[in-house]
């Protein structure tokens, strides 16, 4: 098979989509040395993150709006390799000449549209519903992706794989005490603290984690702070660090930022609690990566986030600040809890796999270029057919 890619997010501080992307082109190199890959990425993209492998080829789309690329540049790079599929995120321009298999990560623009500012809102209001009608199969991340997929845009179920998420064998917990002061004194780290790891942006809650937080601190005597890692996407996190002004939590929180995800781990492991209250959640990447690490999580009762998380956290409302608060307390102050939550967590983590993620996405491939090949030989054997009945026809 000649396979194309979109790897556009590869390079980029994303979050889950360029994680998804990384992780599932690293696995398919692990597991594929036969077919032949073809990565239309940015400039974004640095020659360290190429997979150097000969069975993968990149093109460079250049430094473009992201909206030229969709709608232009790609397909008509993909289209002039004339490759077996193209697998596109969330995306693609309907004209698009090669069958396309589209990963769709999430509908929050639909469900939580307050939450992106409005020109990207319209534009995925536009191409995702195209973009699905339009693929021969739609890989979603978990199930309330799928359920939505058919509810809001009527696409036919059996045409959805749901593929979940893995996480990736450097998330596990870090113990050497030169690792842990070392990202301590880079990340100006406390000793004790709580953690939130996600992109800073409205439908994350992170506002919420905030006021939680407050409440814990004005009611408690507890050491713990809180450290943010995260991009502030789009400038949407303006909200969050006006809230920590407000309830005068400057010298209580600890911004880092992004973080190169190799690093993450031992800022994973050095937490009290994760805490992750999303408004919506089609998977929950960092909750997988905390459990993974040996932190148990704080998570929303909401969507895919319930049955991610299991038996290895606590889960709350994500509407109600004095419920994520009282979590908080319970994390701190009862160490039994954290020990059993972590044990979970340790084990549960050990069901989201890349690589398992990578044999699946295969396999959709495979059946997508086999549909293709029986619809040539079909349609080559009813002209064949219309041909000999023409030429019988004539000789009559």
């Amino acid at each position: 098979m000649k396979i194309a890619v979109s790897a556009e997010f590869s390079g980029t501080k994303t979050g889950g989509v360029e994680t998804y992307e990384v992780n599932t082109l690293r696995a398919l190199a692990a597991i594929d040395q036969t077919n032949e890959y073809h990565l239309y990425h940015t400039w974004k993209m640095l020659p360290a993150d190429r997979i150097q492998q000969a069975n993968f080829k990149y093109h460079n789309l250049g430094p473009y709006a992201s909206w030229l690329r969709v709608s232009t540049l790609l397909p008509l790079s993909v289209s002039l390799q004339r490759p077996d599929l193209v697998h596109v995120q969330n995306a693609v321009a309907p004209w698009c000449p090669n069958p396309v298999v589209a990963t769709i990560h999430d509908l929050s623009f639909e469900t939580n549209p307050e939450t992106y500012p409005a020109g990207i809102r319209s534009r995925l209001k536009k191409l995702v519903p195209a973009t699905a009608r339009k693929a021969a199969v739609v890989i979603t991340v978990y199930h309330v992706v799928r359920e939505q997929l058919v509810d809001l845009y009527g696409i036919p179920r059996e045409k959805i794989e749901v593929i979940p998420n893995g996480c990736a064998p450097y998330f596990r917990p870090i113990d050497d005490p030169a690792i842990l002061a070392a990202a301590r004194a880079q990340y100006n780290l406390p000793d004790k603290y709580l953690l939130y790891a996600g992109s800073i942006i409205p439908r994350k809650n992170v506002t919420g984690v905030v006021e939680a937080f407050a409440r814990l601190k004005r009611n408690h005597a507890v050491e713990e702070k809180l450290v943010l890692v995260g991009e502030n996407r789009w400038g949407r996190g303006e909200e969050v660090f006006r809230a920590i002004e407000r309830l005068g939590l400057s010298s209580e929180v600890v911004v880092v930022g992004w973080v190169h995800p190799t690093e993450l781990p031992s800022i994973y492991s050095q937490a009290t609690a994760f805490v992750f209250p999303s408004h919506y959640e089609s998977f929950g990447l960092p909750v997988v990566e905390a459990m993974a690490c040996g932190v148990p999580p704080i998570a929303s009762n909401v969507h895919a986030l319930p049955e991610i998380v299991g038996q290895a956290g606590l889960l709350v409302d994500p509407l109600n600040v004095d419920d994520i608060a009282q979590a908080m307390v319970r994390m701190v102050k009862e160490p039994g809890l954290r020990d059993r939550l972590k044990a979970e967590g340790l084990s549960r983590a050990k069901l989201f796999s890349w690589e398992r993620d990578a044999h699946a996405t295969l396999a959709v491939y495979e059946r997508v270029c086999t549909s293709r090949t029986r619809r040539r030989a079909a349609e080559t054997t009813r002209q064949s057919g219309q041909g000999a009945y023409r030429e019988r026809h004539r000789a009559d």
